[in-house]
């Protein structure tokens, strides 16, 4: 097998042909600050040991977190939003290139724009650490602690939109499968979506010894009780976060867990269409057969993705 010094190597000459081409194209006395944007990104490759070959859309989104701290700044202390952009579209158009050469089977970045995709994804989200804060702060010594725990797991877990998470029922769950079944969408077809371990365990003990100390005559199938008995209301919902935000010192909404589980997953090399499938941004095929095997390909991508497994 051959090591990653080899296979730089072995890129050289492509590496070269596209530094001449930028001469070419710019034309400049200096053309060094000219493709200063792409050797920026070559280095980054090069320290963090990753071929051209090897790239994915979580290596464009974290060379730009660190574009915006600051630590790749050589000059000044931060770079503008203009510099910024001309950083990120140096980098695109350079595997788009590739991509067209056929040095690249895809373009790893196809989905990004220098100050469009990038930028949203690039919002500040949740850190892993302040999500595993937020899921361990419920009392799970009461009921109402252990529903919570695990509104918190399934919302971060799955990525559920706060109306999908509040009208869950018990009839929307598949836990030997570790699927939840999402009806009457915001986009109006329903849909399957994994469930990580740590959701169906939490969900497991709602189950067992929160849910019955809670329910009563208006229970119904709802899967959310409240204290009283009947089902949690939507506008009920934003009191969790809220309740746990007074014990953490830090704010959050169920949109912020939804946002960080897109990015977590996108940072952990999840492609984007997949994520997009789970946040349910557009329609699997509609074949039963095809949307259950499109399902199983989800379900492992989740799991090997998900920072709660």
């Amino acid at each position: 097998m051959r090591s990653f010094e080899e296979g730089w190597k072995a890129w050289g000459e492509s590496l070269e042909r596209y530094r001449s081409l930028l001469r070419e194209h710019y034309r400049d006395p200096n053309p060094k600050k000219r493709y200063a944007e792409i050797e920026k990104f070559w280095g980054w490759m090069l320290e963090r040991r990753v071929l051209p070959s090897e790239l994915s859309e979580a290596d464009f989104v974290a060379y730009c977190k660190e574009l915006e701290s600051g630590k790749l700044c050589r000059e000044t202390s931060s770079y503008s939003r203009g510099t910024l952009v001309l950083f990120r579209g140096q980098v695109l158009r350079w595997t788009r290139f590739l991509a067209q050469q056929g040095e690249l089977l895809l373009d790893p970045f196809a989905e990004f724009r220098p100050g469009g995709v990038a930028r949203s994804l690039l919002k500040e989200a949740l850190s892993v650490e302040q999500v595993e804060e937020i899921l361990g702060s419920p009392d799970e010594s009461t009921p109402w602690g252990l529903r919570d725990r695990a509104v918190l797991e399934v919302a971060y877990g799955s990525g559920l939109r706060l109306g999908e998470l509040s009208a869950l029922s018990l009839g929307s769950l598949d836990l030997s499968e570790q699927i939840l079944i999402l009806r009457s969408t915001k986009s109006d077809w329903d849909r399957e979506v994994p469930l990580t371990a740590m959701a169906c365990r939490a969900l497991r003990s709602y189950l067992e010894f929160g849910r019955p100390e809670m329910s009563g005559s208006r229970s119904g199938s709802a899967l959310w009780l409240s204290v009283r008995g009947s089902a949690l209301s939507y506008l009920s919902f934003p009191e969790i976060p809220a309740r746990c935000s007074e014990r953490l010192g830090f704010r959050f909404t169920f949109h912020e867990l939804r946002h960080a589980c897109a990015t977590h997953l996108l940072e952990a090399g999840a492609r984007i269409s997949d994520i997009a499938k789970l946040l349910g941004h557009e329609c699997l095929e509609s074949t039963e057969v095809y949307a259950r095997a499109r399902l199983e390909e989800l379900r492992k991508v989740h799991k090997k993705s998900h920072p709660r497994g």
